[in-house]
C-alpha cells in the first residue's frame, strides 16, 4: 500500500513540471537500469524527446540517449526564459484588448523578438518587463508559502 501511495505521489509531482519535446535541459544522475550501463554517471546538456509518468526521455548533446526521473532534469536558463515568453504571449492573446486593439494596430509584428534588444514593440516590451517582475514575485510567494513563512 505504501508503494502505491508513493507511486501516486510521484505521478502527481510529475504533473507539476512539463518538459516538452525539444526543450533544452541539463541532466545529472547515476544510471540504475540493471544493465551494463548501471552505475554510469550521466551528466550534461540534452534535448527532451518525451516526458511521461514522471520520467524524461531524451538525448545528450553527443547523442547518448537517456531516461531518468524528472527530479534529475532542469530546464536551461535559456529554456526557462523562452517558456516565460510563451506564457506571456499566451496571456496577452487571451486579453480583450488583444483582439480589439493590439492586433489591429500592430498586426503580425506585435511579438517580434530580438535576443539582444528584446521585444521590438514598446508596449509589449513594457508589458513583458512587468510580467517578469510579477512572475518573480509569484515564485517568491510560492517559496514563502511552502516554507510556512506566509500565513494568509
Amino acid at each position: 500500500m505504501t508503494q502505491t501511495a508513493t507511486q501516486q505521489t510521484e505521478q502527481n509531482e510529475a504533473k507539476t513540471t512539463l518538459f516538452k519535446k525539444g526543450y533544452r535541459v541539463h541532466v545529472d544522475f547515476v544510471s540504475d537500469s540493471r544493465t551494463e550501463f548501471s552505475g554510469t554517471h550521466i551528466k550534461g546538456d540534452a534535448v527532451v524527446d518525451r516526458h511521461e509518468n514522471g520520467y524524461v526521455f531524451g538525448q545528450l548533446e553527443q547523442g547518448t540517449p537517456f531516461m531518468c526521473p524528472e527530479q534529475f532534469v532542469q530546464l536551461t536558463s535559456q529554456e526557462i526564459f523562452k517558456q516565460l515568453r510563451d506564457e506571456f504571449e499566451e496571456w496577452i492573446k487571451s486579453q480583450d484588448f488583444y483582439s480589439s486593439i493590439l492586433i489591429y494596430q500592430h498586426g503580425p509584428n506585435l511579438f517580434i523578438y530580438d535576443s539582444i534588444d528584446g521585444y521590438k514593440n514598446l508596449v509589449v516590451r513594457v508589458a513583458f518587463d512587468l510580467w517578469k517582475v510579477l512572475h518573480k514575485c509569484r515564485e517568491q510567494l510560492k517559496t514563502l508559502t511552502v516554507e510556512g513563512v506566509c500565513h494568509g
